[in-house]
Parts: C-alpha cells; structure tokens; sequence
C-alpha cells in the first residue's frame, strides 16, 4: 500500500477527465500517480467552458460484444522487466522514519548510497542480493535528513539537504563513516563532481563552486547567479548540463572551473527536475510530459530530437548503454534509445511505495522506493506488451451519460485487447482498435444509461500482456451524501498563491483546474 505522504482535493467541473495524482492528468505538476480517477461528463456541461463528452462512441470504433470473454489469452510470454532483488531498509536499519529519495553508485565499486529522511545509507550489491553495511544514523527519530548523494571516488560521498546544506562525509569505512565539513549552503538541490569542484545547485537559483582540494576544509570559491529553480545537473566535459524546473536545460561553461558562466537556456517540454546523459544526448524528466531527449551535436545549444510519455510524472531519469529508464512514483518504465530521436518502449513495472529516484547501469535500474532499495532487470531478447490504463477509478456523476478511458502499450511488443466488459447492464462499450503498436494508446468508450440507481461496477480489460493479463477498473457513484461530489458544480472562490496573486475560480473556466495540499513533517 502507497505510504499516505500526500493527499489531493481536485476540482472536477471545469474539464471532463480529471484525476488525483492520475496517470494523465493535464497538469505539469512534479508529483505522481496513485489513484487515478475519472468523473463522467454530464449533458450539457459543456455549456460550462467544457470539452463536450461524445454520447456515442466514434464511427469505425468496434462495440465490446464484438470482442471474446475478459478472460486471460492461453498463450502469454514472459515479462521481460522484473524485480530481480529488494531490499526493506526500516527491517535492515531499525530506523524510523525512514524514506530514501536518491541513489548513486560509488564509482569504485559494487557500492551504493542512498539518502532520505533517515540519513545516509551504505549499500553493497553482490550475488544478486543488497546489504546495509553502513549508515550514518541510528535507531528513533532524530537522524538526519538528505535529499541528494553523490559518490566520488575514494570514499567520499557528498550529501545536500534543503535545510541543512552542503556535507562531506568520509565513507572508507562503510561501518562508521565520518563528517568532514558541512557548509551553509541554503535550499541546496543537486549536484556534480569534476576535480576538484564540487557544482552545487540550490533551488534558489544559484551554482556554488566549491573547493574539495581539501575535503576535510571545504570552501566555497564562487556562486553563479541566473538560474531559475534548478533540481541536478550532469557534467560533460567543460560543460554542466542543468535540469531547471523553470528555464528548461541550461548550459553552463566550466572552461574555467573556479568561475563557470552562465550559457543558453533551453526550453523544456515540461517541468524539468532530473537529467542524465548517455553518448551525445540527454535525457531529462520533465514532469507529467514524460522524458525529453535532446541532442548535443552543437553543446552549446541542446536540440529536442524526441518527447516519450512514460506514464504518470516522471521524477527521475537515469540512461546507459542505449536504454533510458524512469521513476514515475508509481513505477519505473524503460524505453529503448538505441536511437534517442525515437525510442521504443520496453515495459513498465509498477511499485509497491514510492518510486522517487534510480540510477541505470545498462539492463539494470536500482531504486530509491521510499522505504526500500529495489533492482530491476530487463531482458532485452524477450519484448513483451505492456497494457496501463489512465485511470484506476471512474466515478459516475448525476446526470453522467459518458466518459472514456485511454489504453495505452507500455512494452516493446504489440499490445492484444482479447476481452472488454463490464458488471452493469446499464453501461455500453466500444474500443478505437484492438491492436496497439509499442508505444500506441486506444480511447475506450464507456455510455451510461442513467436510471437513479447507485453504481457499484466493474471494468475488465483482457490483453496478452504476461505481466497483467487481466485488468479491472473500479466503477462507482460519486461521494454520495457529499455536499459537493466530484464532477460537480464547484463553488466559485479565491485563492492566494504563494507569490500573493489572487486567483478566482470562475476566471479559469475552460482551463484544466487542480488544487492541491501537501502533508508532510
């Protein structure tokens, strides 16, 4: 079951599909998905600035009946994508909370570090099996708190908390590594190594240089202002490659490493908030728009060659040897980039926590998963199809007549519907095709003849996907008793961001609406 970190209130009358943390909701938001919903439209609501909702489904488009029983085909492959190991860091550590956020690999050996609300944890990998072999906290609150690691050789790992700044610690010996120097560097982000610079990036907008010729007596040479809110960067020569949430991909020159310049922003298809680089590409994690590749045959200028939907939103991406893999919270995907200006989806796996980092090495992909390491291997010989819906939950208003669903192939094979069906006579359905190329999505449609009844159904899909061959989506009536159900008539009112602007409800019609609140601690 998904850790209950955060929790969502989304106004749902201003567009027809909306979803609480949904696989494909229209919202460049960072965070992922977990239960996806859908209302059905009412009659007329498109007289409200709404997308109408089709009553009938679309000409050419095939009615469920025409297709067999929701049952699994006889001859299904083998999943290609699978957790090959895991690891329960709470059993392992004894402590709590515990809820990791990145993961890197010591450059030197089978070794990984992974940090979060917690610490810092020393992992080795070997035999197909992970081990806790050292940590910088112990038992009960009170530990300390990373959001980003990163290796660099001989033992040292750096670490950056928004709250805490800039940490060397000296890992040598995993079993008691120690502090060497801490910096007040404030909301600091990601971070990169080239000797003997450390490049710290803080959500504020600025890249601190800071001397490691010393580890022991860290300082900071040089900060570079004009960054907007940047999340990590990677380096590729004499150049930084920075994933701003803001501005995009910004290049900064490290021609002269103790005073980087500032070079070109490039504008991002999404929210950018991770990057990697694999040959003469990056790949970047753009939030809800997926994993945007950019070519670098000009280094100075990165081009987009290709935009892949990965899922729910993407929060971290890792690329090596030709694949590029993606956490999404909710799972991990992978697609082939053999060529970035068109890579193939390979699979997707979902998750049992959160999904919020990885780190690739070629056919494998180890996880930050909240509160357990997972590794996931691909068989690259064995293409499989991969079938996800964009929603796990449809909710049926007064007055709902209609609604569709989006089945999309996730996996390197070409997708079969075998089965469509559904437990309540009053629903009718028809499919936009039935065969699904890697990478293809198909809407299905769902009618509803209304009668004043409660809705307690079922949706079932049946594919040839071998991971899950039968699928079922949850259909019920909206909140009943509520005063105000989803798909509902919102009360019109305002609300004040964080940068003081007023915003009315009502001044938005027409336009995607999502509010949400945050719980953390």
């Amino acid at each position: 079951m998904k850790s209950p970190l955060r929790a969502c209130l989304v106004a749902a009358t201003l567009f027809p599909l909306w979803g609480c943390d949904g696989e494909e909701t229209p919202t460049d938001e960072t965070s992922g998905a977990d239960a996806g919903q859908m209302a059905m439209a009412p009659p007329g609501e498109a007289d409200a600035g709404m997308a109408p909702a089709p009553v009938v489904p679309d000409a050419g488009w095939l009615a469920a009946d025409e297709l067999g029983a929701c049952e699994a085909p006889a001859d299904l492959g083998r999943e290609p994508l699978v957790e090959a190991a895991a690891l329960d860091l709470i059993s392992a550590t004894g402590v709590r909370p515990l809820h990791v956020t990145d993961i890197e690999r010591d450059p030197e050996r089978d070794r990984f570090y992974t940090v979060g609300a917690g610490g810092l944890f020393i992992v080795d990998y070997a035999d197909g099996r992970l081990e806790v072999v050292g940590q910088t906290s112990s038992a009960g609150r009170g530990g300390r708190s990373f959001d980003k690691v990163e290796p660099i050789g001989g033992g040292l790992v750096l670490v950056t908390a928004r709250n805490r700044g800039f940490t060397i610690y000296d890992a040598s010996d995993p079993a008691s590594p120690g502090n060497l120097g801490t910096l007040d560097i404030d909301d600091a982000s990601g971070m990169a190594y080239a000797a003997p610079y450390a490049y710290v990036l803080t959500h504020t907008g600025s890249l601190h240089t800071v001397d490691l010729s010393d580890p022991a007596d860290p300082s900071t040479v040089h900060t570079l202002d004009g960054l907007g809110n940047p999340w990590d960067l990677v380096i590729i020569g004499q150049r930084a490659y920075v994933a701003d949430n803001s501005l995009g991909v910004v290049v900064v020159d490290l021609s002269n490493g103790a005073a980087p310049i500032l070079g070109a922003a490039v504008a991002a298809a999404g929210s950018a908030q991770d990057i990697d680089a694999d040959g003469d590409h990056l790949f970047v994690a753009v939030g809800a728009a997926g994993v945007e590749a950019f070519s670098l045959v000009d280094p100075d200028m990165p081009a987009s060659v290709s935009l892949t939907d990965f899922g729910a939103s993407v929060v971290s991406v890792s690329a090596d040897q030709g694949l590029v893999w993606g956490a999404n919270q909710d799972a991990v995907a992978v697609a082939d980039a053999s060529d970035p200006g068109a890579p193939l989806p390979q699979g997707i796996e979902p998750t049992e926590e959160w999904a919020m980092h990885l780190h690739a090495e070629g056919d494998r992909a180890f996880v930050a998963d909240w509160g357990q390491l997972l590794v996931m291997e691909l068989d690259r010989d064995q293409p499989a199809p991969a079938a996800s819906v964009n929603r796990q939950e449809i909710l049926v208003v007064d007055g709902a007549n209609s609604g569709r669903i989006t089945l999309t192939n996730r996996g390197g094979a070409p997708l079969e519907l075998a089965g469509l069906s559904v437990d309540d006579p009053r629903f009718t359905l028809a499919v936009e095709k039935t065969s699904l190329s890697p990478g293809e999505s198909a809407g299905i449609e769902l009618v509803f003849a209304e009668d004043g009844e409660p809705v307690s159904a079922s949706l079932c899909l049946a594919t040839n996907d071998p991971g899950t061959p039968v699928m079922q989506v949850g259909i019920s009536s909206s909140q009943s008793g509520a005063e105000i159900g989803i798909g509902e008539i919102a009360p019109d009112f305002v609300l004040r961001d964080l940068d003081g602007n007023s915003h009315q409800l009502s001044a938005q019609r027409g336009s995607p609406v999502v509010l949400a609140y945050f719980a953390t601690w």
